[in-house]
């Protein structure tokens, strides 16, 4: 009956040192090299270079496109929302390119929230259709009721300027706030947007500080509470319990982890 209390704490001591251990191989060593090279950005964190290329071909005129995609989303603001909310069950290359692909099918001219919330339904079902943005986890219907939702929403409460969005944000949380009022945003893809407008000092009012960075927690799907409960990470899959376990195992951006 007599346990030593010295022991007990160097037990646990070993047992915490072990699961930050876990943490960080799975923030190191986990990312495939197709995701690495597909969010590859410049050392300025100014370009969206890597963002709409391809792992698979070096045809002439796929990368004349992947250029002229990485300059799209860099002149729209409008451009870059859309690409966030396509990236849903498909391929980054594709889902980035996506404005683009669009704004050719439409028109340039007319790739603003104002046009696109005054098209007909079918209209924009048959435009996302016919350039193949449509995926098991993201419909064609779903995909053209979303960006639809979304223009009318930039154009009644923004201004038609997306960049309002951010522009106008007092703090971080108001950040996030606003990105998850907008249709198909959840947790993933406001973590993913935040992170994007941070690093790329769209949000000159907001510093990437270490503050704001720990508040992008990972989005406890099935995949993520799974992996957390098999490598030790987490007692249950309960995902109150994940998202305390990544906060305490890399607080530095728990996103990191997912």
């Amino acid at each position: 009956h007599n346990i030593d209390p010295t022991y007990c704490r160097h037990r646990k001591e070993a047992q915490m040192n072990r699961q930050k251990l876990i943490a960080r191989r799975i923030q190191e060593y986990w990312p495939v090299r197709i995701a690495k090279k597909n969010w590859y950005k410049d050392k300025n964190h100014k370009t969206f270079k890597g963002w709409t290329e391809r792992d698979d071909t070096s045809d002439a005129e796929d990368n004349a496109f992947a250029l002229q995609s990485q300059r799209f989303l860099k002149a729209h603001s409008f451009a870059l929302l859309v690409g966030c909310q396509l990236d849903m069950g498909k391929k980054a290359w594709k889902a980035w390119r996506g404005p683009l692909l669009i704004a050719n099918k439409i028109g340039k001219r007319n790739f603003n929230p104002n046009f696109i919330s005054r098209m007909h339904s079918s209209s924009l079902k048959s435009v996302l259709k016919a350039v193949r943005l449509g995926s098991r986890n993201l419909p064609t219907p779903r995909a053209a009721k979303n960006l639809k939702e979304l223009s009318l929403l930039i154009s009644e409460h923004y201004g038609n300027k997306a960049q309002n969005i951010w522009e106008k944000a007092s703090s971080f949380q108001d950040l996030r706030d606003r990105l998850f009022s907008l249709p198909g945003f959840g947790v993933k893809l406001v973590n993913m947007a935040c992170k994007l407008l941070l690093e790329l000092g769209m949000v000159p009012q907001l510093k990437k500080s270490l503050q704001n960075m720990s508040q992008l927690n990972v989005a406890p799907d099935v995949h993520v509470r799974r992996v957390f409960y098999r490598t030790g990470l987490c007692k249950t899959m309960n995902s109150v319990d994940v998202l305390r376990a990544a906060k305490k195992y890399f607080p530095k951006m728990p996103m990191a982890l997912d």
